[in-house]
C-alpha cells in the first residue's frame, strides 16, 4: 500500500483533541490584536479567445475578501517552476484513450523543459502514487505507462489525496494538479462537496482538468462537466473539454500558456486570532485597453493546513 493510498484512506477521519486551558487562562486579558499577514494568490487573466493577457500591474488589479478591499503589495508575472501532480485516469473507460493521454502529457512536460517537480498518481477505483516528485521525464513517462486501464473511477479521492501530498511539500511556491479523465466519478468514497471543502486552503493547489467525456451508455456527461468546472473554478484552475482525442494538444497548449503567464499577487489581510473561516475572494481587473476579460483565481480561501 503506498503512502498516498494511506493518506486517502485516512482523509476526513481526523480527530480533533480539545484541550481545556481554563485553569491557565487569565480572564482579564484583552483579546489578541489582529495581525496583518501576507496572502499569495495566483491569477490568470485571459480574453474571450482564451489567450492570456500580459503586461498588467498592481494598478490594474483589485482584490476583495468577503466584499472588503485588500491592500495589494506586489503583482508580478513570471514563469516560475511548478510543483505538479499528474493524475491519470486509468479506469476501464479510458482504455482506448490511454496512449493519446500519455502522449499529450509528455508533450506538455517536454515544453516545460524539465524545470518542474512532478509526481504521478494513476487512479481507477483508488489512487496510486506511482512516481514521487521528480523532474526526470523518463521516470514520469514510465509511471504513466505503468498500469493497464481497468475498473471504476475515483477522481475525488485522487484529488483529495494528491492535494494532501502537495501540502507536505512546503518548499513549493506554485502548486498545481493536472487531472486527465473522462470525468465520470463512480467509485470515490468522498463526495464532490467534501472534496471542494478540502481545496480552499491558502496553500491548496490549482486544479486543471483535461477531459474527453465518456459518451457511452449510462454516462453522466452533463453532471461530470459541472463537477469538473466546480473543482477547477474554486481553485483558480481551468477545465478543458476535448471533443476528440486529436484535439488533446490544443488543450495542452492552452494549459501551458496559463501556467507560463500567471500573475502572482501578494496582498495584506488582517487576521483575527483563531480566524479559520472560509473567506469569499474576488479579483477584479481594470484594463481600459482590454475588454471582456476572464479571471481565474481562487474564489474561496481558508487559513491553515
Amino acid at each position: 500500500m503506498t503512502a498516498l493510498t494511506k493518506i486517502s484512506q485516512s482523509f476526513g477521519v481526523a480527530v480533533l483533541a480539545f484541550v481545556s486551558l481554563f485553569a491557565q487562562s487569565d480572564v482579564s486579558q484583552s483579546p489578541a490584536a489582529p495581525q496583518v499577514r501576507q496572502v499569495t494568490l495566483m491569477v490568470t487573466v485571459t480574453d474571450r479567445e482564451h489567450r492570456p493577457v500580459d503586461g498588467l500591474d498592481s494598478l490594474h488589479f483589485k482584490v476583495y475578501e468577503n466584499g472588503q478591499p485588500q491592500s495589494i503589495q506586489t503583482v508580478s508575472q513570471s514563469d516560475m517552476p511548478v510543483c505538479m501532480g499528474l493524475l491519470e485516469d486509468i479506469s476501464g473507460s479510458m482504455r482506448t484513450k490511454h496512449a493519446a493521454v500519455v502522449s499529450g502529457v509528455m508533450e506538455m512536460l517536454k515544453a516545460r523543459a524539465g524545470k518542474d517537480s512532478v509526481f504521478v498518481v494513476n487512479f481507477n477505483a483508488r489512487p496510486l502514487l506511482d512516481q514521487d516528485f521528480t523532474n526526470d521525464l523518463g521516470k514520469i513517462e514510465s509511471a504513466l505507462n505503468l498500469r493497464v486501464p481497468y475498473g471504476g473511477t475515483a477522481l475525488y479521492d485522487a484529488l483529495t489525496a494528491s492535494a494532501m501530498h502537495l501540502a507536505n511539500a512546503p518548499a513549493c511556491r506554485k502548486r498545481v494538479l493536472v487531472a486527465v479523465t473522462d470525468g465520470d466519478d463512480n467509485s470515490s468514497r468522498y463526495s464532490l462537496r467534501q472534496t471542494l471543502d478540502g481545496l480552499v486552503y491558502e496553500n491548496s493547489p490549482a486544479i486543471y482538468a483535461i477531459s474527453n467525456p465518456d459518451k457511452g451508455v449510462g454516462s453522466r456527461t452533463g453532471q461530470d462537466r459541472k463537477a469538473l468546472e466546480a473543482l477547477t473554478g474554486v481553485t483558480g484552475g481551468t477545465a478543458f473539454f476535448v471533443g476528440k482525442l486529436k484535439d488533446m494538444n490544443q488543450a495542452v497548449n492552452r494549459l501551458l500558456e496559463e501556467l507560463e503567464k500567471q500573475y502572482t499577487i501578494v496582498y495584506a489581510r488582517t487576521d483575527s486570532a483563531g480566524d479559520d473561516k472560509v473567506r469569499k475572494v474576488r479579483v477584479e481587473v481594470a484594463a481600459p485597453a482590454q475588454r471582456d476579460l476572464i479571471i481565474h483565481a481562487k474564489s474561496e480561501l481558508k487559513s491553515g493546513k
